[in-house]
């Protein structure tokens, strides 16, 4: 009976072992202007499915995290990388054209998983959904496209560029010549196909499908 009560014991200690091992690893985040306003956009892991999107006050995060990865976002109208380079957390600053500063801050780490209650997604990096449109609090659909499509601009016309090419519009099996008649309110799913040869030469540089709910 001891000799039982002493292996259930030790099983019982392994797995709380092996528990605390596959335990998720919070890494924090924070993004912010020189003025320590917080900066709300859509950060994602570079070469990864792994995105998220940073609150009103600049917060995020992400779990278990190695420590090589790279993030990467859009802002004004710029995108940029940023290594993680073994850092357990991470603060940004951000000024209108480029990255001020990137340290380690250990408050961020203390902060523990009740940092942020929304973590990473695994998502499609090349489908925006609605429950992305209403999660973020967009004020445009211009504004949730930039965010969320790297290389991606919307010009005032409604046009879209790729990476700096003029690409081609379809709603609903239909081509049209701009975003801009579209309601953020109305839209279902928008998806670009770099690769539009369908549509011969006006889908070389690539295809934006929008997908509304009427």
């Amino acid at each position: 009976m001891i000799r039982q009560l002493v292996i259930v014991v030790a099983l019982l200690a392994g797995f709380c072992g092996f528990a605390q091992q596959v335990h998720d690893i919070p890494f924090n985040g924070l993004i912010t202007t020189l003025d320590q306003e917080g900066i709300r956009l859509r950060i994602r892991i570079k070469d990864s499915d792994k995105a998220t999107m940073s609150y009103h006050d600049g917060r995020f995060g992400f779990t278990n995290l190695i420590g090589n990865e790279v993030l990467c976002f859009k802002y004004k109208k710029k995108n940029f990388e940023i290594p993680v380079a073994g850092k357990q957390s991470i603060a940004i600053r951000m000024s209108d054209t480029k990255v001020e500063s990137v340290v380690e801050d250990v408050s961020l780490i203390n902060a523990g998983m009740a940092y942020v209650s929304a973590r990473e997604s695994i998502v499609s990096s090349s489908v925006l959904t609605e429950d992305y449109l209403r999660r973020g609090n967009f004020t445009s659909l211009a504004e949730a496209i930039s965010s969320f499509f790297p290389g991606v601009d919307i010009g005032v016309d409604g046009s879209v560029t790729l990476n700096g090419n003029e690409i081609l519009l379809v709603c609903n099996l239909e081509e049209i010549p701009s975003l801009n008649p579209i309601r953020i309110e109305d839209v279902k799913k928008i998806a670009i196909e770099r690769d539009g040869a369908i549509f011969g030469e006006r889908g070389l540089n690539g295809v934006m499908y929008i997908s509304t709910k009427n």
